[in-house]
């Protein structure tokens, strides 16, 4: 069996693509290749010290809890949002309406960052400042830029 919750994951999946292992494979492959960026934990690290929140959204499935178990970094986060357990993922801009009440921040104090240019977009029609994802020196220079212009 896949790992609970996700049968219609992988099953949607592997009609939407050519991939034909086994959801065992398929799953192991996610798990490996989901190894959070050290540069983006450090930036985490970096802003939580300067009073920031941080958060993760992700749309994954249930198994963004295997990730946790095996690399251990929620705890360099403020919050994790997972679109498996907050029932909407970033394809609905809602989700950012959501996500911002919960972590008691206004849309307009928030940035977000995505390399799916879509979610950045969604995220800025409800009033973020989205940031389209390069790389992590990247992100660290737009994020100055941004809390500069507060300042």
């Amino acid at each position: 069996r896949p790992y609970p919750g996700c049968e219609a994951f992988w099953t949607l999946l592997q009609e939407r693509t050519s991939l034909r292992a086994d959801y065992r494979q398929l799953e192991n492959e996610l798990i490996r290749r989901s190894t959070p960026r050290e540069a983006m934990l450090v930036l985490s690290d970096h802003l939580r010290e300067r009073g920031c929140v941080t958060a993760i959204l992700s749309d994954h499935t249930p198994i963004l809890d295997r990730i946790e178990e095996i690399n251990r970094f929620f705890h360099r986060f403020d919050r994790v949002f997972n679109s498996y357990y907050l029932g909407m993922g970033k394809i609905d801009p809602q989700v950012f309406v959501e996500v911002t009440r919960q972590l008691d921040v206004a849309p307009e104090e928030t940035a977000f960052t995505d390399d799916n240019p879509g979610n950045v977009r969604r995220a800025r029609s409800r009033g973020l400042h989205g940031l389209d994802f390069v790389d992590p020196d990247r992100l660290a220079l737009d994020l100055e830029t941004l809390m500069g212009a507060g300042d």
